[in-house]
């Protein structure tokens, strides 16, 4: 069977990419012990100078996870999708340019484990989070908050981190993965790769673990079907709709 020369085109893409650019020494399963050693580090021991927390302290919990929504949604809506020239290098580059030829809404699955070279946000992501982002909230929360504020939004905003990793990785499974019988998964998954789709990849679908602020600032690619007002629509039909 004749390959689609979309899909013909990833797939010299990645051969292309693998042997020129993925260095010989990357180890996918060392980078993921990396990441996840490093952020669940964080997350353990920012909870272990918890103390006697009450329940008003608590709320800020929901509100960091919230705020983690957000900043994922315009992360990713704006440097990683738009071009500002002392950053993009780093960011639009690496992800609209690289991550969105490697795994595309046809090719979105990962096929060797050197592919989460370009899966994965690089070590120097998360060291960067931990050793500038975590003083600098902690430094900002304790002029305004109570310690344990202070120590719970550093948690959830690490937590928030890991949750990211792991639905991005879910994301890019196999549509027969056994994880994704969980139906959030699934729809993440499905909103996801609805993204991957070069003509709608940036303006549709920023938010990976829930699609809160995609519904807020209707960057949502589910779109109904004007007939029943409730039945979501394939792809084709949604691009024929948005006139691509």
């Amino acid at each position: 069977m004749e390959l689609n020369q979309d899909v013909a085109q990833v797939i010299q893409f990645r051969r292309e990419f693998r042997s020129t650019s993925i260095p010989k020494w990357y180890n996918g399963v060392a980078h993921v012990v990396f990441n996840f050693t490093a952020l669940f580090g964080g997350f353990f021991y920012f909870l272990s100078n918890l103390h006697h927390v009450t329940a008003s302290e608590l709320s800020i919990i929901p509100i960091t996870l919230v705020l983690g929504n957000f900043a994922v949604y315009v992360i990713h809506r704006f440097p990683l999708h738009r071009h500002y020239p002392l950053i993009s290098h780093h960011t639009y580059r690496i992800h609209s340019k690289l991550h969105h030829r490697f795994f595309t809404d046809q090719c979105a699955v990962i096929d060797e484990l050197d592919d989460l070279y370009l899966l994965f946000f690089p070590p120097w992501t998360i060291l960067l989070f931990l050793v500038i982002h975590c003083p600098v909230a902690y430094f900002v929360c304790t002029r305004f908050l109570s310690l344990n504020c202070a120590y719970l939004y550093l948690a959830m905003s690490t937590f928030y981190f890991i949750l990211y990793e792991v639905f991005h990785f879910v994301s890019h499974l196999p549509q027969g993965h056994w994880i994704l019988n969980v139906r959030h998964f699934s729809r993440m998954r499905e909103h996801h790769t609805l993204h991957h789709n070069h003509q709608l990849m940036h303006r549709y679908n920023f938010n990976i673990v829930f699609p809160l602020f995609d519904s807020i600032f209707r960057t949502s690619c589910s779109i109904p079907n004007p007939k029943t007002g409730k039945q979501e629509i394939s792809l084709n039909e949604a691009c024929k709709l948005e006139g691509i």
